[in-house]
């Protein structure tokens, strides 16, 4: 499924891709886990 999120802080952005980064994903892979973990919680 594919899920669109627009005007999305560009602060908001940047941190998301600094975390993404540090874990050495992709910021789609990042978000994809997040959304994950906010369904099972």
């Amino acid at each position: 499924m594919e899920i669109k999120v627009r005007n999305v802080d560009p602060v908001a952005v940047k941190k998301i891709d600094e975390l993404a980064k540090e874990k050495g994903i992709s910021r789609q892979e990042f978000l994809k886990g997040q959304f994950g973990m906010q369904a099972f919680f």
